[in-house]
């Protein structure tokens, strides 16, 4: 039934057959020994050849871990610059191995000294130099070399370069943003300067209209109007009393009664303030225009009472009344050209400080457009300084 098998074959036939072949295959080493023991040999004496009569080559190599900065920059900001750590070790390779770089380390290491061209043993030293970065904080440099000792040096040379030039290159960074945060500082101090003396000169050119006298200034001027208002009633109480005197010198009448006149304008004075106490406070400025008048009223009744008290006594032979009238006449005059010229001061002087108030909105813009622009340099000024600091730090 089965194809290809004589009709004799059995099970018991074909395992024996089996076990056969694998007995067989197994004497075959101890009926042709070299077979398996010469290949084994003919390496084992490459090998030692190849140890005995190949050049040695060692490999050196060196792990560089890139840390951190020690103070946090919530304490001291850095102002050296810093790339990510990713992209500044992958230029890592070419900053090791450049040319000036190897240049330096064949200079110091001599590892091909039989080598006479220098292009050449630079060459050779890039091909031997391997770097291989991990991760984002740390690189491998690998050099190989016949000479353990060679590989070591030259290997150590390289990272040491790579290593001071790193921080040589960090600190003149450093020294450099110095340099220039101290000049900027020193432009933004002479802005500011200029600028505060701008402010001051105009404060000097504007004193009396600046926002802060402003007060200073309403009241001065109420006060002068006040002052204007009792001038003014004296002055029209004296030229009344000029021409009362110069009718009664005309007429040879004698002169009316100073006291009863000054009685009778005073009590006409204290009832009308009377009245308006009655709907005013003391505060208000027609009641306190009127107690000025009243003040004035007295003061001018005791000046001319004293006035003439201290008259001398007419001769007998003049007409004493008509020498009192005179009298009281020149000194009614006298005292109206005095009134007069206080007036002019007074009109002045409520003039100049009615200017004054009128231009403080003025100086109250231009003012703060200066002290703005002084505070913007004032900030920048600060901010360079606090950078100047944190860069010496």
């Amino acid at each position: 039934e089965q194809i290809g098998r004589p009709s004799s074959w059995n099970e018991e036939d074909e395992e024996s057959l089996t076990w056969e072949q694998v007995h067989r295959y197994l004497e075959a080493p101890l009926r042709r020994p070299w077979l398996l023991v010469g290949p084994w040999v003919a390496i084992i004496l490459l090998s030692v050849a190849a140890l005995w009569f190949l050049p040695k080559k060692y490999l050196s190599s060196t792990l560089i871990m890139v840390e951190s900065e020690k103070v946090p920059d919530s304490f001291v900001r850095s102002v050296a610059t810093r790339d990510s750590g990713g992209g500044r070790l992958e230029t890592v390779r070419e900053e090791m191995l450049s040319r000036t770089r190897l240049e330096k380390v064949l200079a110091d290491t001599q590892p091909y000294p039989d080598t006479e061209s220098l292009t050449r043993a630079v060459q050779k030293l890039r091909e031997a130099t391997t770097i291989r970065v991990g991760g984002q904080d740390g690189f491998t440099v690998e050099f190989m070399h016949h000479d353990p000792h060679k590989a070591q040096e030259v290997t150590e040379r390289l990272t040491t370069l790579f290593i001071e030039e790193s921080i040589s290159a960090r600190a003149r960074q450093v020294e450099e943003a110095i340099e220039f945060l101290e000049a900027q500082v020193t432009e933004a101090r002479r802005e500011l300067d200029k600028k505060d003396a701008a402010v001051r000169r105009y404060k000097e050119a504007q004193m009396g209209r600046l926002p802060e006298q402003l007060d200073s200034n309403l009241a001065t001027l109420e006060m002068l109007q006040r002052q204007l208002g009792v001038v003014e009633d004296s002055l029209n109480f004296n030229r009344s009393r000029q021409e009362t005197l110069a009718r009664s010198i005309e007429t040879g009448a004698p002169a009316p009664g100073s006291p009863s006149q000054f009685e009778s304008e005073l009590a006409d004075l204290q009832r009308e303030l009377g009245e308006l106490q009655g709907r005013y406070t003391d505060e208000h400025p027609q009641v306190r225009s009127l107690k000025s008048r009243i003040a004035g009223l007295q003061a001018r009744w005791a000046s001319a009472t004293d006035d003439a008290r201290k008259a001398p006594p007419p001769a007998p032979a003049t007409n004493p009344p008509g020498a009192v009238t005179e009298l009281q006449l020149r000194q009614a005059t006298g005292e109206i050209s005095k009134l007069e010229s206080k007036r002019t001061e007074l009109e002045r002087r409520i003039a100049t400080m009615r200017a004054r108030v009128e231009d403080t909105p003025r100086t109250v813009q231009e003012l703060e457009s200066l002290n703005r622009d002084y505070k913007k340099l004032s900030e920048n000024y600060q901010a360079l300084l606090t950078k100047q600091l944190d860069a010496q730090m």
